[in-house]
């Protein structure tokens, strides 16, 4: 015990060692098989892998629109941030699964290391000051919510990362006036909104509270602070003009108000979905839209920020009117965040939690469980004038050994399992099918080269997965690359009697009297597509 207390007792070397430490933790848990866990690609993972390639390499994006602003990709018009910061990986480590993911697991480790920089800045003068900077980093590096979205191509994470650093270096502004500060804090949001969706949403809400709480220190110092307006300003020009003249504001078709619903029921459906990020549900059992998202077991947050999140709002509750700044200041920041944060994923049509879009209020949660953190040890350093030993040594034990208990019982679950149950989800067997499907097109493999390659879209979106496997570009695509690939809904019996063709059944449907060539299968060992030849008619060729 006297060593754990020493460790408490923590030097600047120390604490430096034991940061380093926590994000070493956190790239082990982001990279380690970032290319097999999960296994196969989601088709928007794969869109974004394409996309960014061919924006890098030709500077047009799969439709050849010109260094676009808003990507059109399946219709659903994607920001551009994550997928150009995607081409210029790919464009070094080609478009193998880990290299589309790479700059979305390092964005992750990215968020661990500001979130533990975002908690030291505010816990400026306290005594817990290191303890629960190291806490934070712990609760970031081990968050279920954060590793699963920091594993994938999806662009909420970078956006999460962006809003991070934009809050942290905001609070160094206001509090040292520091010019670049501000600069760097308006590039940063401006920037987050070009990474994801859900910040064009947040972000404005967020400043405007922040705005708000700083407001006479912004005011006082205006020379110094107008750096924020003027880089959140120009850089956020070309996305405005997106949404102003040209398709950005497609995707806001999903958002409640463009419903049919009278303002009663919306306002009730926001609610409802507003509440539900707040239930058990979501945050301890998996309740989510997919498990593209989610496991389905195990919830956003671990059982320990759980705890430590529910004391902070409750901290935040009893310390509103009070004079303890340092406490209200957590959960002050804490709150704002979460609530913005939430805003995006409560305001579509959907019912279901959707951890993807609300995944900026995050920090939020973990804020909070930070402020619950600080409040407890302070509690219970109090005691250890009673007992003999150290209480604050007893707490922060307990908390590091329910988080590395709960850590796991996940990870065993999210390597194993999960990976398994997902494969339909992340679209296993994709990629390996079109392999196979492109050596009956290459003249000099050893297989007979077929007419035709019959691929059924049972599980959408095949034709990505075609021109990664032929990192074709562009020009490629819209000159016929893919004009040996016939893409229908639905493969029928009277396909089989097509000349030299080359036909990708999917698991759902029908399955043939005939021995397939191949036999594709996930990481449970389902089958997921069977490949058949069908004959070559030699007189009809001759003909």
């Amino acid at each position: 015990m006297t060593d754990m207390k020493n460790i408490l007792k923590l030097n600047g070397t120390k604490f430096m060692v034991l940061c380093i430490v926590v994000v070493v933790i956190a790239g082990l848990l982001r990279f380690w098989e970032l290319g097999g866990v999960p296994a196969g690609l989601t088709w928007d993972e794969a869109a974004i892998g394409y996309n960014g390639h061919s924006v890098v390499t030709t500077y047009r994006d799969e439709w050849l629109v010109r260094l676009p602003i808003s990507f059109k990709s399946f219709g659903d018009y994607k920001a551009p941030l994550a997928i150009y910061v995607s081409g210029i990986f790919s464009y070094f480590f080609g478009l193998d699964t880990w290299a589309i993911r790479l700059p979305f697991a390092l964005s992750g480790v990215t968020f661990v290391a500001i979130s533990m920089l975002l908690v030291w800045i505010v816990a400026s003068g306290l005594k817990n000051r290191q303890t629960l900077t190291l806490l934070m980093g712990l609760l970031a590096a081990l968050s279920p919510w954060h590793i699963v979205f920091s594993r994938v191509g999806f662009e909420s994470g970078m956006a999460a990362t962006l809003v991070a650093g934009a809050v942290t270096s905001f609070l160094v502004a206001v509090r040292q006036q520091k010019q670049w500060a501000y600069a760097l804090s308006g590039t940063l949001f401006s920037l987050s909104m070009y990474a994801y969706h859900s910040a064009k949403i947040t972000v404005p809400f967020l400043l405007l509270l922040l705005f708000w709480r700083y407001r006479q220190q912004l005011l006082k110092t205006w020379k110094k602070s107008a750096a924020f307006v003027v880089a959140l300003s120009v850089i956020s020009v070309p996305l405005a003009y997106s949404h102003i003249y040209g398709d950005a504001m497609t995707r806001a078709g999903v958002l409640i108000f463009s419903s049919q619903l009278s303002a009663t029921e919306m306002g009730t459906r926001v609610f409802g979905n507003f509440i539900q990020y707040f239930l058990p549900g979501f945050l301890l059992f998996g309740d989510a839209d997919s498990m593209r998202h989610s496991t389905g077991v195990f919830g956003v947050l671990s059982i320990g920020s759980y705890l430590l999140w529910l004391v902070g709002i409750l901290t935040l509750v009893t310390t509103w009117f009070t004079k303890r700044i340092s406490v209200a200041s957590f959960a002050w920041l804490g709150l704002l965040i979460l609530i913005t944060g939430i805003v995006p994923a409560a305001l579509v049509v959907e019912t279901d939690p959707h951890p993807n879009r609300s995944l900026l209020a995050l920090l939020g949660y973990l804020m909070l469980a930070i402020a619950g953190a600080d409040f407890l040890l302070k509690k219970v350093s109090k005691w250890s004038a009673v007992y003999r030993y150290s209480t604050k040594v007893v707490f922060v034990s307990i908390v590091i050994g329910v988080e590395l208990l709960f850590a796991f019982f996940f990870l065993k679950f999210y390597f194993t399992q999960y990976n398994e149950l997902a494969g339909e989800e992340y679209l296993q067997g994709y990629r390996e099918v079109f392999a196979i499907t492109e050596q009956y097109r290459d003249y000099d493999s050893d297989t007979e080269v077929v007419d035709q390659i019959i691929f059924s879209t049972e599980y959408g979106q095949p034709y990505i997965f075609a021109l990664l496997a032929k990192e074709a570009s562009p020009y490629d695509f819209h000159a016929g690359v893919l004009r040996h690939y016939l893409f229908v809904d639905e493969i029928t019996i009277h396909d089989f009697s097509r000349n030299n063709a080359l036909l990708v059944v999917t698991n759902q449907e029908f399955e043939s009297a005939e021995e397939p060539k191949h036999v594709v299968t996930d990481t449970a060992g389902q089958t997921r597509f069977r490949v058949y030849q069908t004959e070559k008619n030699t007189e009809d060729a001759d003909e």
